[in-house]
């Protein structure tokens, strides 16, 4: 999270970015920030949402 000028500072925040940071399924934007508190496209919420869906079923018990 160090690497993110705009990391977040809360640590609930912190600890939920980490986790989807560590997962695979965000990587911050192309300008080198999280953007924790901006919007997100429509396009963007689908990749989350696939990447969320491989994290799942690879995950699966």
């Amino acid at each position: 999270m160090k690497d993110f000028p705009d990391s977040p500072k809360s640590s609930f925040e912190n600890k939920a970015m980490a986790w989807a940071l560590g997962n695979g399924l965000i990587s911050g934007t192309s300008d080198g920030r999280l953007n924790s508190h901006g919007y997100v496209t429509r396009a963007q919420f689908v990749v989350i949402m696939q990447r969320f869906d491989r994290y799942l079923q690879e995950n699966a018990k």
